[in-house]
């Protein structure tokens, strides 16, 4: 029985084991289930933040210009200023700032944007 299991495994590249993480257990106190969208929000969050941080304070003033006037969908309602206000965002609000961020800095992103430190940093 198990010579016929591991000439089948073999015949179609398959697998005689559970794979080592099956074998871990869930500590519902310890670890917190977390799904694409809540990943998503955060991620985009934090990409946001980072961003605006190498940003000049110039390059943040035509941001938020630029963010102003940026045609939104007429079934969004407007966003709040996204640099001061980016900690009262909920998550549907960071994940339309996702979409849109692109956008807008394709629109303003030139090497005078950054902090001098900051684009050092980046060439390097």
């Amino acid at each position: 029985m198990i010579t016929q299991q591991n000439n089948i495994a073999k015949k179609y590249g398959l697998q005689n084991y559970f794979p080592i993480l099956d074998e871990l257990q869930y500590e519902q106190y310890l670890q917190l289930q977390q799904d694409i969208y809540h990943i998503m929000a955060c991620k985009t969050l934090k990409l946001f933040k980072l961003t605006v941080a190498i940003l000049s304070p110039d390059s943040e003033q035509i941001f938020l210009k630029v963010w102003k006037l940026f045609e939104y969908s007429h079934h969004w309602s407007k966003l709040s200023n996204s640099i001061s206000h980016i900690e009262s965002f909920i998550m549907s609000d960071c994940l339309r700032l996702g979409m849109v961020i692109l956008f807008i800095l394709y629109r303003l992103l030139d090497t005078n944007c950054f902090k001098p430190i900051e684009l050092a940093k980046l060439q390097s």
